[in-house]
């Protein structure tokens, strides 16, 4: 709310009831169309599904918006809220399936590191075919048991090379395998812990509640209290205990992995001392041996046979190249649906932009025309376009565009992975005299590959055209820095989608423009988050400014009412704040320089101002981020009063956020006998106390609608819109 503490004209009095008021005019206006009411009905049921939440609660919230969506009656605020609605929950449930995925991904990287180390047994058995058939045993043993010592990893070395293949060795795979089990145990234990605290914070709410329920009165209040503060306390341990479990899983299933490694060296090393023993048992016993050893590979490759090791699914080459062909038709069907989730997502926070652009188009013709110059609604028409500014849902386009090309980026990356598996394995099986299983040489990898780059570079560069026209538009700040990290994502992602194709000139200048940008980003003062290490370390922020530029003297000086412009200022501020928010008229008076004839105007703003607080953290209880549109077009008279901008000029003094925009400044704060007052000035014009008498109406329906709001009279924001608006005659 716009409380202020000077002349009072219409935006300074009632802007809450006045936005309240607009924005029912928008949403269908007091009795609302049809579409706008169906519109209402559809956001309710869509916000309860998506509280019911999985996949069902998201699909019933996306059948009941959809209509509405596509409706050509709906409002332009309904049309926008409900185009990114739909988008949000495109968005969420493409995330998802991007987790599952990468979930894939990762079991589908194991079984080719499995299928590697079968490659790895069929070498060594096709390298003794050959050396049985040319060498002495003896040479052939001492190569086997170099191969040994390597892969126990007798000298400490946590990995062995063979044939230019990383493999890990049993010491180090047997390190790897305690500290993950260390690291898993210690956040169990942190689980425990958490848990006992959760279940002890819960049993404080539920006796702080049975005693609140028992009691009376500010006992009841306080317990009441006590049993929030205990449940707040419970969600957020729930939340540090799911966090914890997060951090779990990816260990347990590295440590999974890491259990099929040691059990793949196990069986290597076991195999190896057999065929050395073999080589051992006599020259005359080669021929046999041979002969083993090809019935090993086919074996191997085809399985059937007891040699191979065993392992969690599928012990052969061809078993496991069709675990893989199978893991990637899975991977591919939730890419494709995720992908799908996307595109819609895209289009619709595109349609909730055109909507919030074409409304805007309608506002400010609404702000321009001369015919609404004294319309009291104008203030709030212009904070509602700014609330409404189409850039925010071009940021949201953009950052799902980015989502969309890591997708297809990491589909052109896993084709990579089976292509270069394809390449290592498939000349070991032919070596080893062995026949190729079909599914280990798909036929159209490269063109996935291929295909996936491209699809990738255009939803890169439709997010970085986005994002460009943000930073060059006339976007809000905060838009515009949002989009500068985004742009820092989008650059480097795209670098990496050059890479994959090869591109190393084209992928080094998109990181250097990706540095740049977030050295830039730097520069100005923006706090980033966490940035790719590849990025390389970031320059140091600024240092704060020695002193403020000096201001010309044609211009008052300004600074935050916080700030050391005159201690007596925020004193004096705050002071007043403490009491109007109160409702103490009395204490607050002595802070004021009150005009003859203006104790009436006096009276309504410590009224306005302390029942407008109780009303608007009424609205954040009951309706959370729903209530947001609605709060962005008030002002908060407790923190306009403590942090509001002040600019001092003389013996008179004025708050930024209390002065109306194309008009004259009026000041808020005045010097007297060298003490500095609240200034309160009486309504003079016909305008201005007929803007008094909609602020007493304001101030005598606050109580209501608050006690209304809290009672769950309201079923969302927009109704209570329309009971202000009703209230104070909108």
């Amino acid at each position: 709310m716009r409380v202020v503490v000077n002349g009072w004209s219409t935006l300074r009095t009632v802007p809450l009831a006045l936005a309240l008021a607009a924005a029912g005019a928008i949403a269908g206006g007091c009795d609302g169309n049809t579409s706008d009411r169906k519109a209402s009905a559809a956001f309710k049921e869509a916000i309860a599904e998506r509280h019911i939440g999985g996949e069902a609660g998201n699909d019933a919230a996306k059948k009941a918006l959809e209509p509405i969506a596509s409706d050509a009656d709906l409002t332009g605020v309904n049309k926008a809220h409900a185009n990114a609605m739909l988008a949000e929950i495109d968005a969420d449930a493409a995330v998802e399936l991007i987790r599952k995925v990468d979930r894939q991904e990762m079991e589908l990287s194991r079984v080719a590191f499995e299928l590697s180390q079968l490659g790895v047994q069929l070498d060594v058995g096709a390298l003794l075919v050959t050396d049985y058939s040319q060498y002495d045993p003896k040479p052939v043993v001492e190569k086997i048991q170099m191969q040994l010592t390597s892969a126990q990893g007798a000298d400490g070395s946590p990995t062995w090379e063979h044939e230019g293949v990383t493999l890990p060795t049993l010491d180090g795979v047997n390190k790897t395998i305690a500290q993950l089990e260390g690291d898993i145990a210690k956040l169990q234990e942190q689980v425990s812990g958490l848990t006992q605290q959760r279940e002890a914070a819960l049993k404080e709410a539920g006796e702080a509640q049975d005693a609140s329920d028992a009691a009376k009165g500010q006992d009841a209040v306080e317990k009441f209290k006590t049993a929030s503060a205990a449940r707040k306390k419970a969600a957020e341990l729930f939340t540090q205990i799911d966090q914890v479990n997060v951090q779990i899983q990816p260990l347990q299933r590295q440590l999974d992995i890491a259990k099929g490694q040691q059990q793949v060296v196990n069986d290597f090393i076991a195999q190896a001392n057999a065929q050395m023993q073999a080589l051992t048992s006599g020259w005359q016993a080669t021929q046999e041996k041979i002969n083993a050893q090809v019935s090993l590979a086919k074996e191997i490759v085809q399985g059937g046979g007891t040699s191979v090791p065993s392992g969690s699914k599928g012990a052969s080459v061809a078993e496991k190249a069709a675990e893989i062909q199978q893991i990637a038709k899975e991977i591919n069907e939730m890419r494709g649906a995720a992908q799908e989730r996307l595109d819609s997502a895209i289009k619709h926070f595109a349609d909730a932009k055109k909507a919030a652009t074409d409304l805007g188009i309608a506002l400010n013709k609404k702000v321009t025309d001369p015919a609404n110059e004294t319309r009291p609604e104008k203030e709030a028409w212009k904070k509602l376009v700014e609330v409404m500014d189409p850039q925010n849902y071009a940021l949201r386009e953009a950052s799902s565009q980015r989502t969309l090309a890591s997708l297809y980026a990491s589909q052109a990356a896993s084709a990579v992975n089976r292509i270069n598996l394809k390449a290592s394995i498939v000349p070991i099986i032919q070596r080893a005299g062995a026949d190729v299983p079909p599914d280990l040489t798909p036929p159209n990898l490269e063109e996935q590959r291929s295909q996936a780059v491209k699809l990738a570079d255009e939803a890169y560069t439709a997010a970085d055209d986005i994002l460009k026209n943000i930073l060059d538009g006339s976007a809000q700040q905060p838009t515009k820095n949002a989009a500068k990290v985004e742009r820092i994502l989008v650059q480097y992602g795209w670098a990496q989608v050059a890479k994959l194709n090869g591109e190393n000139k084209q992928a080094e200048d998109r990181l250097k423009e990706a540095v740049a940008t977030r050295d830039n980003a730097v520069t100005e003062g923006l706090r980033l988050p966490s940035m790719p290490a590849e990025l390389g370390p970031p320059p140091a922020p600024p240092a704060p400014a020695g002193g403020a530029p000096e201001t010309p003297a044609t211009q008052p000086a300004e600074a935050s009412a916080s700030a050391e412009v005159d201690p007596a200022i925020k004193e004096l501020l705050n002071q007043f704040a403490d009491a109007a928010i109160k409702g103490d008229a009395e204490a607050a008076k002595a802070f004021c320089q009150i005009e003859p004839g203006g104790e009436e105007q006096y009276a309504t703003t410590i009224t306005v101002a302390s029942e407008s607080k109780k009303f608007i953290n009424a609205l954040n209880a009951k309706f959370g981020d729903a209530a947001k549109p609605l709060l962005a077009t008030m002002l908060d008279p407790d923190h306009v009063f403590r942090n509001g901008t002040v600019t001092v000029q003389g013996d008179e003094a004025f708050i930024k956020e209390l002065q109306e925009e194309g008009k004259p400044p009026k000041k808020d704060l005045v010097k007297v006998d060298g003490a500095w007052k609240v200034f309160v000035e009486a309504p003079k014009t016909d305008e201005e106390k007929k803007e008094l008498a909609v602020a007493n109406k304001l101030a005598a329906a606050l109580p209501q609608l608050t006690a209304d709001v809290e009672a769950g009279k309201y079923a969302d924001i927009e109704a209570v819109g329309q009971a202000m608006a009703a209230a104070v005659g909108g």
